[in-house]
């Protein structure tokens, strides 16, 4: 991720796994939209297709999603 440090908030440390780093995801949009030609729109679908949906082996990121409450995190994790 090549650009978005200023995007990063932490580590993430799973059992078994090696530790990966932990992106903003609301701070990637924001990067992706003022340092190209992006809208909101293709900030997201670039962001979920080549970033979030890219596996890059056992270090690969993890992007964290914001939520206001448990009920919407339910809703996203059902889709």
């Amino acid at each position: 991720m090549n650009g978005f440090d200023d995007c990063i908030i932490g580590v993430v440390r799973t059992a078994g796994q090696e530790p990966r780093l932990l992106y903003d995801t609301e701070k990637v949009i924001e990067n992706l939209i003022q340092n190209s030609t992006m809208t909101e729109e293709e900030a997201w679908e670039y962001h979920e297709y080549n970033q979030a949906g890219a596996f890059v082996g056992e270090t690969t990121p993890a992007f964290l999603e914001r939520y206001s409450s448990l009920e919407e995190i339910m809703e996203a994790l059902d889709e």
